[in-house]
């Protein structure tokens, strides 16, 4: 069994690798010790396929997409484990694809509401999940003015401890993580 992490991202010849390396190294500062292997797996349909496709062949995996917009508090009420995410992704079936009815909850974490709030999350902003898309990237090229979408590499250097404390699903994702990594072998 492997265990996999498979990321909703642009799969270009440099933003593949970018990706890929920002969440090692976030994953080796949080000193998780077995790490998932990362797949940026394209867009959202793309990524569920890929999820669908490692689950099939009884692979551990976690989904990691961008809510792009605000989650219902439904959504996330209780404890952070059983918050439902699938429930707050409109997949809307596109291309025949729709979340597994028998995925766990914890199988599907958010970003909300896209991974330019966890940059700035690691650059001290607060309420970062409040921040819709747009004016996410607008705050990062604000900073960055050559940044473009999908540009992982801003995540490098990012302090993980300062995303999870402005992000209650990003600790939730990396609690989760944490958590999958003690039970499969890497």
């Amino acid at each position: 069994m492997r265990y996999y992490l498979i990321v909703e991202g642009n799969t270009t010849k440099q933003q593949g690798p970018d990706l890929t390396q920002a969440f090692q190294q976030l994953f080796k500062k949080l000193q998780i010790k077995h790490k998932p292997r990362v797949v940026a797996a394209g867009g959202r349909h793309d990524a569920l396929r890929e999820y669908i496709k490692r689950r099939n062949k009884g692979d551990t995996a976690i989904l990691l997409i961008d809510s792009e917009r605000a989650v219902p508090s439904e959504v996330s009420s209780g404890p952070p484990k059983s918050w439902n995410a699938w429930a707050a992704v409109n997949y809307g079936g596109a291309k025949g694809v729709t979340p597994p009815k028998d995925a766990p909850v914890e199988d599907c974490q958010l970003c909300l509401q896209a991974m330019e709030a966890w940059y700035l999350a690691a650059k001290g902003y607060e309420k970062v999940e409040q921040l819709s898309p747009s004016d996410a990237l607008a705050k990062v090229k604000a900073i960055h003015q050559h940044y473009r979408k999908g540009d992982f590499h801003l995540l490098f250097d990012a302090d993980p401890a300062k995303i999870i404390a402005a992000s209650p699903w990003a600790a939730r994702f990396f609690d989760e993580v944490q958590a999958r990594g003690t039970h499969a072998s890497a």
